[in-house]
């Protein structure tokens, strides 16, 4: 074994791959940005080196400053993580040419699979199933006329890199043109590569990936499936192991044609063989090869749940030369893994949100409940890098026991500053189907509307509210228990939305009317500075937790945080009279990428104005409603922040 590790990342598996080097005694040396001075895996390495500007060019990016810091520091190994250089192949060919260890596979084998098209020949010459497709010529007009043959639905994708990034599903003929553009200029910013290629969109299928391992002495093993189904942006936000209801004749056929495949391309290291599993019909049969990941996953603890191994030991000892551990036939599993991806972002619209971190807590680790972050009170999550602050890991003995381990630390998880996906995680995994196995990747798509919030979800919440300051209401109205008060409006506004709720209280509850004139009854069966229980119509029990922060009141509930305040109802006459708003500002920190308008300008509701990118990704803005642009305010390049004026309106 090596005795000194640099390792090229940041954030939680920076943390991750340190605290197992620690482990086995090695040294650990940490590199980050500027801004990422205070960050955790900075303190938590022995030592830390900075490699500049915040932008990930200049720093995580930076190819030359980071083998400088190498050979400076006389580190014999590094590891990539995942993401930035990891699937690099001009990385692992700098590591070799300066004699450093490249913790991953050879720089050979990443630059033949790290390229889809590339990956997809060598699978179709070992006989393994592709999704129809073309790759070839980047001629616009050739994509297009080979996406008319293949037949629309389609999708475009970057043949360089992963994580959806560029990905572009593409309906019918008349979108394919403005679709290629974007994927191809979102590909050339986040891979430095614009080529892409084109597969048939198939409906109704599963994300299963293998994940393997394979070491200098030609051994390969499997260490099982994981499901990554449940996604958004064609990005992974939960996965699982063992993969729910699929045959296990078809897992076997998937884990041995993923060693096949390792094997054929003489592969080193811990690496995922993607694969779409058609469900279009029960006990599905038909498995398609999608792409290989050269490296570590995201998702690679909750096979460490199951299976008690260590991958990032793994990694390093085949780094060093060592044989593989274990052999097949002594590598077991037991019990079931859920993993959550919290991002910082918007529910509704998935975008990245970016700010500072004034409050965080989480579910106390445990035996079934593992957490990856390496965010604390005061960090700042930045809108140069992966919007990914935590990951859960839940371990159960079964399927069943996993979801009722993730409910609970997703309840318990509290984050105030940036918008976070919480609630939305945890409404899929509360959700019917998901819990009996039933998904495919278009679950969240499909059931959004139901995901995000309902009408039930509103009156539960107002009644939560209304029972946490029913005690300063009861007592500023002159409330008895013997005695019925006359119905009053009280003033709320919780989150964005203003509510003028009719409430009167009749012995130990009280009474209020919703939008549509309901009657609704609720008790408060607890109420302190910190927690609310109540019944709702002697039915629903509800139970929300309060935080003071600031002067400001938040109820987390059901995963979600709801600042609210209570205040004079006219008020809200004035906020309701608010005509369409005259800007356009930005919903997030960005970049612009692209401005299509000028003053004077006259535009359609729905017609594209700017787009910014931010994460890597782009976000086009449209018009609200039909009118005249007044003023731009901003030009391509400039850094705009949250709520950021962009466009001024006649």
């Amino acid at each position: 074994m090596f005795h000194k590790l640099l390792i090229a990342n940041r954030g939680e598996i920076a943390c991750r791959i340190i605290r197992t080097a620690k482990r086995l005694g090695v040294t650990t040396v940490a590199v980050y940005s500027e801004a990422d001075r205070a960050a955790e895996h900075v303190s938590f390495a022995d030592e830390a080196y900075s490699l500049g500007a915040p932008m990930p060019s200049e720093s995580y990016l930076n190819i030359e400053k980071i083998i400088q810091i190498a050979k400076e520091t006389q580190v014999e190994a590094i590891h990539p993580g995942y993401g930035f250089l990891s699937e690099n192949p001009d990385f692992a060919e700098a590591c070799e040419a300066e004699k450093i260890i490249f913790v991953g596979p050879p720089s050979a084998v990443i630059r033949k699979m790290g390229l889809k098209n590339e990956a997809r020949r060598e699978m179709q010459a070992s006989k393994v199933p592709v999704v129809p497709g073309f790759m070839g010529s980047q001629s616009p007009s050739v994509l297009a006329d080979m996406a008319f043959k293949i037949g629309f639905p389609i999708v475009i994708k970057p043949v360089a890199g992963g994580g959806g990034k560029g990905m572009q599903f593409v309906s019918e003929p008349g979108l394919f043109e403005d679709a290629l553009r974007r994927a191809e200029r979102e590909a050339q910013s986040a891979f430095g590569n614009a080529d892409v290629l084109i597969e048939k969109y198939l409906p109704l299928v599963r994300h299963v990936e293998v994940q393997i391992f394979a070491d200098q002495h030609g051994s390969v093993v499997h260490l099982f499936e994981r499901d990554c189904s449940i996604q958004r942006r064609h990005q992974k936000i939960i996965e699982e192991t063992p993969a729910p209801h699929l045959p296990d004749e078809l897992k076997r056929r998937m884990w041995a044609t993923a060693i096949t495949s390792a094997k054929t391309i003489g592969y080193v290291g811990a690496g995922t063989v993607e694969f779409l599993v058609d469900v279009s019909i029960p006990n599905p049969t038909q498995f398609y090869f999608m792409e290989m990941n050269t490296r570590l996953q995201v998702e690679h603890v909750v096979t460490e749940m199951v299976t008690g191994l260590d991958l990032v030991e793994w990694q390093l000892l085949v780094a060093a030369g060592l044989p593989l551990p274990l052999s097949q036939d002594e590598i077991t599993f037991f019990g079931h893994a859920i993993e959550t991806r919290i991002y910082a972002e918007e529910e509704e619209t998935f975008l990245p949100a970016a700010g500072k971190i004034h409050h965080i807590r989480w579910s106390e680790p445990s035996p079934n409940l593992r957490i990856e972050t390496a965010l604390k009170k005061d960090d700042e999550v930045s809108v140069y890098y992966d919007p990914l602050i935590a990951k859960l890991i839940a371990f159960g003995r079964d399927r069943s026991e996993a979801l009722q381990h993730i409910s609970k630390a997703l309840i318990d998880t509290e984050v105030i500053g940036v918008a976070v996906n919480t609630g939305l995680l945890y409404q899929v995994v509360q959700h019917p189907e998901y819990q009996q196995g039933h998904f495919a990747t278009n679950f969240i798509e499909l059931q959004k509307k139901v995901l995000l919030f309902s009408h039930r979800d509103d009156i539960a919440l107002q009644a939560l509210v209304c029972g946490w300051i029913a005690g300063a209401w009861q007592k500023a109205m002159g409330w008895t228990v013997n005695h019925a008060n006359t119905e009053q409006n009280i003033g709320l506004q919780i989150l964005n939305k203003f509510y003028s709720i009719p409430v009167s209280f009749k012995r130990s509850e009280f009474l209020f009317r919703d939008e549509k004139s309901v009657q609704h009854t609720v008790a408060v069966e607890v109420r302190t500075p910190t927690d609310i229980s109540i019944v709702l119509d002697g039915q629903g029990a509800f139970h929300g937790k309060i935080l003071q922060l600031k002067g400001a009141s938040i109820l987390f509930w059901q995963a979600r945080a709801y600042p609210f305040r209570a205040q004079d109802v006219n008020d809200f006459e004035v906020a309701e009279e608010v005509g369409m708003a005259r800007e356009l500002t930005a919903p997030m920190v960005g970049v612009v990428a692209a401005v299509f308008v000028k003053p004077n300008q006259l535009v359609k509701k729905g017609e594209k104005l700017i787009i910014l990118e931010a994460m890597k990704m782009e976000h086009i803005l449209v018009a609200p409603y039909e009118g005249s642009i007044k003023k731009v305010t901003v030009q391509v390049g400039e850094l705009v922040p949250l709520h950021g004026l962009l466009i001024e309106f006649l």
